[in-house]
């Protein structure tokens, strides 16, 4: 299993980004990187961390993982993708911050099934209250006579809105919890004028008055 690169937000991540399986630039057994990585040399690593850029999404802000996340280079079976649950399952609940998960593609999901019927849905308590949200891969030929540049152009559009989409939502996200942090000032102002001055005298049990510390 590929490790996760330092630069993405580890604990303190906002989304999550969920793929199929790990590509065969993570398996450093094969000279890859042994990481799950924006810069590896490969063209899904290289679309996305566009994509991200294009939408104002620091890396620092997500982390990624697989609905498979073990390296096998090749679309996971169901068994598979049901043992990819419990290791999901786990993530979340280190995830204390996340507010969005990314489900990329058709096939890295099942059509929601794995990922997020699976997990996300079935466990609100771990993934404390994020929206799921799907992102579709690009097809290669259309069935309405479009050349595959004009496929893969349309489905690259398609997809800058989708993650510009998910942007809006963290965005709004970090709006509401300044919000609230600005609603508790006010009532943490209010609590503490109201506490009692302990430096004024007080009696003891004699009926003394006892100095001021």
């Amino acid at each position: 299993m590929p490790y996760i690169a330092p630069l993405y937000g580890g604990v303190e991540a906002e989304m999550l980004s969920i793929l199929r399986d790990p590509g065969p630039m993570t398996n450093a057994a094969l000279d890859g990187s042994g990481f799950l990585c924006l810069e590896d040399d490969d063209p899904a690593a290289e679309l996305f961390a566009t994509l991200l850029a294009e939408a104002g999404i620091a890396p620092s802000r997500m982390t990624p993982w697989n609905a498979y996340p073990w390296y096998i280079n090749r679309k996971p079976n169901t068994a598979e993708l049901t043992a990819g649950h419990d290791p999901l399952r786990r993530l979340l609940g280190l995830l204390p911050r996340l507010r969005v998960v990314m489900l990329n593609g058709g096939d890295g999901v099942r059509g929601r099934s794995s990922a997020d019927h699976g997990v996300v849905s079935r466990a609100p308590d771990l993934s404390h209250g994020a929206t799921s949200v799907r992102r579709h891969q690009g097809c290669s030929r259309g069935a309405d006579g479009r050349s595959t540049s004009e496929v893969r152009d349309g489905g690259r559009a398609t997809q800058r809105l989708q993650v510009s989409y998910r942007a809006s939502l963290l965005e709004r996200s970090s709006r509401a919890k300044a919000e609230q942090a600005t609603e508790r000032l006010p009532r943490a102002a209010s609590l503490k004028a109201s506490e009692p001055d302990m430096r004024t005298s007080v009696r003891d049990v004699r009926g003394r008055a006892t100095p001021a510390l």
